[in-house]
Order: C-alpha cells, then structure tokens, then sequence
C-alpha cells in the first residue's frame, strides 16, 4: 500500500494512484503498471528521458485497425510495393503522438506533404492509389522513419543552472507550414 501525503490528498478526493514513479529511479514494476508511458509518452525514469518510437503500418485499415504488421528495418523493403492512399498516409501521420511537439521538425516534413496530396493538382480519393510521383515520395519519406527511436530529457533546465530562465522562440512564417 502506498501512502504519504500526495496519496493521502488524492484519496480524499476519491482519486487513487495506479502507480508512483519518480525520476532517477530505475525503470521497475511500478512504470510496467504504467505501460511503460506517462500521459501516452515512452518514459525512462531512470535517465528521466522521454522516448519516442515511430512505427509505420502502411496496411489497409478495417474498422480503423491496421490490418498487417509494422514496417521494421527488416520488411521495409516492403514500403515499395505497398498500396498508399490518402487514408493510409493520413493515418501513418495521425499515428504520431506528440502533444508537446518534440517532434514537430520531422513530422512538419510528412504534414506538407500530405497538405500537398489534398491539393486539386493530384484529385485523389480517399482510397485512389497514389501516382508512381507520389509513391515514391511517401516511400522514401516513411524509410526515414521506420525503426527511429528518439529521446530527449524531461527537464529542459540543467541542474547547473543558476539565475533566471529565459524562453528563446524561433518560428518560420512560412505558408507551408503553418
């Protein structure tokens, strides 16, 4: 049974904890119980590290579940014959969950993209093949992808840090990515 006093404030508000984990502890049964992930991202307590894994699933959908296996290093030889629609990219790009935007400069990259698809030049369908162009666009955007495994630190302030923190904002006006 856990207690303290964050527990004890929870439960008077009829909220109780799945698990606990604190940062620097080693990775144990307490994040199993989590899944491995925090709020839906990969967590390493141990190195306090938020870790990223892209899969790619280019197989059809039913009821919006893909029908085959990820794309790993050693199928993705696969991408190549692979029947891409609008549906299917859209989804592989929807799979990414990022809500704080760590990964936003490689999967900017896969939203102009498909930006562009839905553009009158290429009047494509939901489920229309992609032309040969397009194809091998989208090929050679998801091998970019497939078996990368990113991390990046939880805390954005190193330890040694002293004095006041100061937010540096850069931002493209572009009309491409906006």
């Amino acid at each position: 049974k856990r207690d303290g006093t964050m527990v004890q404030i929870m439960e008077k508000g009829g909220l109780y904890f799945k698990a606990m984990q604190k940062s620097g502890e080693p990775d144990d049964e307490q994040l199993e119980l989590l899944g491995g992930a925090v709020l839906g991202l990969g967590w390493s307590s141990e190195r306090d590290r938020f870790i990223f894994r892209f899969a790619v699933n280019v197989s059809q959908r039913k009821r919006k579940q893909p029908t085959g296996e990820d794309v790993t290093l050693e199928t993705i030889h696969m991408l190549e014959g692979a029947r891409l629609s609008k549906r299917i990219c859209l989804s592989v790009v929807n799979s990414i969950f990022d809500p704080i935007g760590f990964l936003t400069p490689l999967t900017i990259i896969l939203k102009v993209t498909l930006r562009r698809m839905f553009s009158k030049e290429f009047n494509l369908d939901w489920d229309d093949e992609l032309d040969r162009e397009l194809h091998k666009q989208w090929v050679d955007l998801l091998r970019m992808f497939v078996g990368v495994v990113l991390e990046f630190d939880r805390s954005i302030m190193p330890i040694t840090a002293t004095g006041r923190a100061v937010l540096a904002a850069f931002w493209d006006g572009s009309d491409e990515a906006f």
